[in-house]
């Protein structure tokens, strides 16, 4: 898979640093603003990528590559996407796949038309590990209480907190915990119960109104599930799926699903982990890469089901809570 990259922030130089001439994913662009140039040319210096370009019509139409990874703001996640996809490029889309339903269902609409992959980065949704946390909640009889959580307080807050509202925070460029980290649990929570009969976001809000902690909730009619998420606090990293006959235990950020141990009543615990490794995402990326090139165009399209659902989801909680992006983004 050969990759122009959209953006030069932080996100992208990890994504360099972990596949940039180490297997078959490789970037051959990058895309950067006029204001990122320098930036940008030092990374691609770095990294040996080929060249740098701050015309995205231009960059989007070079046949040096054939994806679009988008390491942008969560705000220009459709925007770019859509224009990656009419230029017929496959798309590699960061989290949060978009800010709202109708922007994730014009994309996925498009790919299909258009003939091409659209992978959203849903780490959960691309290893085996999900299929034996599946078969194991299968194991655990009757399903009563679902609790995940993700706690990482932000290298932003402090800045934050002094009055500097960077992207992470900023309501305008669709920042916040639901968006940033709760998507994860999210993503998990959908892949494996579907759409809650009812749900709802508490959210501690910052001065501008920005989510930067909250837990959801959800019905599930004889279960219910909760899923919280913090940006100015540390504390849990960890999920739990209880049943009848026992428990499921994650250690560790659920969305990752790994280090996962069964607890059956009466019984010593045992790990259920099928495969190990040492990165999530980068499992997530060589996963893309098999399915690009296999031509698993179909799947990829079912797997964005699930994307639609999420996205439904999270919209519904982000604005009933009273979080507003505003523009393009709601």
């Amino acid at each position: 898979m050969k990759i122009g990259m959209l953006g030069s922030g932080m996100i992208a130089n990890v994504f360099l640093e972990t596949f940039q001439d180490k297997g078959p994913i490789s970037v051959k662009g990058i895309w950067c603003l006029e204001s990122n140039l320098e930036q940008a040319n030092q990374m691609a210096e770095k990294f040996k990528v080929e060249y740098v370009d701050t015309d995205m019509d231009r960059f989007l139409n070079s046949d040096s590559f054939d994806t679009a990874y988008l390491a942008v703001i969560n705000s220009l996640h459709y925007e770019y996407a859509k224009k990656a996809l009419e230029a017929g490029k496959n798309v590699i889309c960061e989290k949060p796949f978009t800010t709202t339903l109708w922007q994730a269902k014009e994309l996925i609409d498009l790919a299909k038309e258009k003939g091409v992959f659209l992978f959203d980065c849903a780490p959960c949704r691309y290893n085996e590990n999900e299929t034996a946390l599946k078969e194991a909640i299968v194991k655990i009889g009757d399903v009563k209480i679902v609790s995940f959580a993700y706690s990482q307080y932000s290298r932003r807050y402090d800045k934050y907190m002094e009055g500097v509202v960077l992207p992470v925070f900023s309501l305008e460029l669709a920042g916040g915990a639901l968006y940033d980290l709760n998507i994860y649990c999210m993503n998990l929570i959908e892949d494996l119960f579907g759409e809650p009969k009812e749900y709802k976001y508490y959210a501690n809000k910052g001065y501008n109104g920005v989510d930067v902690s909250g837990i959801m909730v959800m019905d599930y009619d004889s279960y219910k599930v909760t899923s919280f998420t913090a940006k100015d606090c540390s504390g849990q990293c960890d999920g739990y799926i209880q049943g009848t006959k026992g428990f499921i235990r994650i250690d560790g950020m659920p969305g990752n699903t790994q280090n996962m141990y069964l607890k059956m009543n009466g019984e010593e615990e045992v790990k259920i982990d099928v495969v190990e490794y040492n990165d999530s995402r980068e499992y997530m990326f060589n996963k893309m890469e098999e399915m690009y090139e296999n031509k698993e165009y179909e799947r990829s399209y079912e797997m964005l089901e699930h994307t639609l659902n999420t996205m439904r989801i999270m919209e519904n909680a982000r604005k009933e809570a009273g979080i507003y992006f505003g523009g393009n983004n709601d």
